[in-house]
C-alpha cells in the first residue's frame, strides 16, 4: 500500500516537473526541419535513429545540431564513409510506439539502428512485467526487419534522478525506476547477438541552449565509436589517385566526345548480352559516361564502377537492389536503375585502371564462364580502341 501510494505520489510530481521545469524537453525548442542528416562521402552509410528523449534533438532547431548531425559527422570520421542518418522520433515514443513506427519505415535497408528508449516509461513509472513485454516486442521487429549484420544499439535514458530540479520528492522512486529501466535494457540486450546497450551514457541535463551543438557533439561520440566498431571503412577507391587521374589525362578521353568504334563496340555488347544497355564508365573523381546510356556524372559513392576498377577480374552483381552495398543508394530505389550490372576494368598501356566496361539488365540475372570470358575479351577491344585514340607525345 506503501509503495503504491510513493508510486502515485511520484508519477504526479514527476508529470508536473514535466510541464514546468526549465530542464524538461516540453518547453525547450526542438527541429523542425527534414527527418533526415546527410554527410557526403563514398559508400555511404545509413542509419536510423529511433525513439524519444535526447534523439528528438531538445535545445536546438535543426537535426544538424542534435543527435543526428552530430553522430553523423563522427561516424563519418570514423569509417571514412557517407553517412545518412534518418530520425523516427517522438517527444515522448515509447517502445510500443516505435515498434508501430517502424511499419512506415525501410527498416531492411539501414546498415545500423540505435534506440533511445526507456526515458517514457521511467517518468511513467511503467511497471516492470509491462516494460519488458513492449520492449521485446520492439526488439524482436527489429530483428525481423533488419540485415543480419546490422548492429542495434540500445542508449541509456537520461537520469531523472540526477537532474539538478527534479523535485527531492520524486529523486528516490525516480532511481529504483530508472534502474529497473536500463538493467533490462541491459538483460534484453545480453540474449540479443546483434543488440548492445551503452550503460554509461546517461544524460543528467537537457542540453544548454546555449551550447547544445558542442554538447551533442561530445554527448554522442561513444555511440559513434561503438558503431563504428561494427561498421566496415570504406573500400572504395581513392578519389584521388594521382596515377588513375594522370592515365586519364594522357589518354586524354575525358574531353573529347567518343569515338564512334567505341559506340559501335558498346552497341554489339548490348546486343550480344541482350542486354538494357552496355557502357564504358571512366574513374577518376567521380564517375564519367564515355558511351552507352546517357546519364550524368555519378559521384563515386554511388558508382558501381568505382568498385570493379579494384576488382582482381570481372565484378557480377546479379540484383544490384538486393546486394547490400548498393541496395540502399539513392539512384538504386529509382526507376530507372539497373538491377543486373557485370562489368570488367579497363586498363592503359601500363596497366593503371581507368575504368570500366559494363552491362546492366532490367532483370537479375547470372552470366555463365563463356559469357564472362566474351565480356573481357570486348574490354579488351575497348581498351585498344581508347588506345589508339590517344594524343600523341610530342618528344
Amino acid at each position: 500500500m506503501l509503495a503504491s501510494l510513493e508510486r502515485l505520489t511520484g508519477r504526479a510530481i514527476l508529470s508536473r516537473w514535466l510541464r514546468s521545469s526549465p530542464q524538461s524537453w516540453r518547453i525547450n525548442p526542438r527541429p523542425t526541419d527534414d527527418p533526415w542528416v546527410t554527410v557526403d562521402g563514398p559508400d555511404p552509410l545509413r542509419v536510423l535513429v529511433l525513439g524519444g528523449g535526447l534523439a528528438v534533438g531538445w535545445s536546438v532547431r535543426s537535426h544538424a545540431d542534435g543527435t543526428p548531425g552530430a553522430l553523423a559527422r563522427r561516424l563519418a570520421a570514423r569509417t571514412g564513409r557517407g553517412v545518412m542518418v534518418t530520425v523516427v522520433t517522438e517527444r515522448e515514443m515509447s517502445a510500443d510506439e516505435a515498434r508501430r513506427a517502424l511499419a512506415d519505415v525501410p527498416v531492411e535497408r539501414f546498415d545500423a539502428v540505435l534506440c533511445f528508449l526507456g526515458a517514457t516509461e521511467t517518468l511513467e513509472l511503467m511497471a516492470p512485467r509491462r516494460w519488458r513485454a513492449s520492449l521485446d516486442r520492439l526488439l524482436t521487429a527489429l530483428d525481423e526487419a533488419t540485415a543480419a549484420d546490422a548492429p542495434v544499439l540500445l542508449a541509456a535514458p537520461v537520469r531523472f534522478e540526477d537532474v539538478d530540479d527534479v523535485p527531492s520528492r520524486a529523486r528516490k522512486v525516480a532511481a529504483r525506476q530508472g534502474a529497473m529501466v536500463r538493467a533490462t535494457l541491459q538483460a534484453a540486450a545480453n540474449e540479443r547477438m546483434s543488440v548492445r546497450y551503452l550503460e554509461d551514457r546517461g544524460a543528467t541535463e537537457i542540453p544548454p541552449l546555449d551550447e547544445a551543438p558542442a554538447w551533442y557533439d561530445r554527448w554522442t561520440t561513444p555511440f559513434a565509436d561503438s558503431l563504428a566498431a561494427d561498421l566496415p571503412r570504406c573500400d572504395v577507391i581513392d578519389p584521388e589517385s594521382p596515377e588513375r587521374q594522370r592515365a586519364l589525362a594522357e589518354l586524354g578521353v575525358l574531353d573529347r566526345a567518343a569515338d564512334p568504334e567505341l559506340v559501335l563496340l558498346t552497341d554489339a555488347v548490348r546486343d550480344r548480352f541482350g542486354a538494357q544497355a552496355a557502357v564504358i564508365n571512366l574513374i577518376g573523381d567521380r564517375q564519367v559516361t564515355l558511351t552507352g546510356m546517357q546519364q550524368p556524372d555519378r559521384p563515386l559513392r554511388e558508382s558501381i564502377c568505382a568498385r570493379t576498377v579494384r576488382a582482381d577480374g570481372p565484378l557480377v552483381i546479379p540484383d544490384v537492389v538486393a546486394d547490400g552495398r548498393f541496395g540502399s543508394t539513392a539512384w538504386a530505389g529509382s526507376s530507372l536503375a539497373p538491377k543486373f550490372y557485370a562489368g570488367h576494368p579497363l586498363e592503359d598501356r601500363q596497366g593503371r585502371r581507368i575504368g570500366a566496361l559494363c552491362i546492366v539488365g532490367a532483370e537479375p540475372r547470372e552470366l555463365g564462364d563463356d559469357e564472362l570470358s566474351l565480356l573481357a575479351e570486348f574490354a579488351h577491344r575497348a581498351q585498344s580502341l581508347l588506345w589508339a585514340a590517344a594524343p600523341t607525345r610530342s618528344a
